[in-house]
């Protein structure tokens, strides 16, 4: 009986600690806080590429995959700095 409770607590730990950890991985898939050249930005990205691979429907791989990439212009900047060709001579 003593066998059974000493090995029943590490279980419960790693078990603990591999759902934190999927549940940190799909936050950052989800939320993504980080950016290219960001420290943790490869961790994210791993977690993105997970999710990616969990997905079933080729529809909704589809989906994800254009949600998590990252976005290639910053709509909060003038249309002139975005664009200097634009811009009045």
């Amino acid at each position: 009986m003593r066998i059974r409770k000493i090995a029943f607590w590490p279980i419960l730990f790693v078990l603990m600690a591999l759902m934190l950890a999927l549940t940190a991985g799909l936050a950052l898939a989800q939320l993504a806080p980080f950016h290219p050249g960001d420290g943790l930005f490869p961790l994210q990205h791993d977690a993105e590429l997970l999710l990616v691979n969990l997905t079933a429907n080729p529809g909704d791989r589809a989906m994800t995959c254009w949600n998590a990439a990252p976005p290639i212009w910053n709509l909060s900047k003038p249309a002139s700095v975005l664009n200097p060709i634009s811009t009045p001579l």
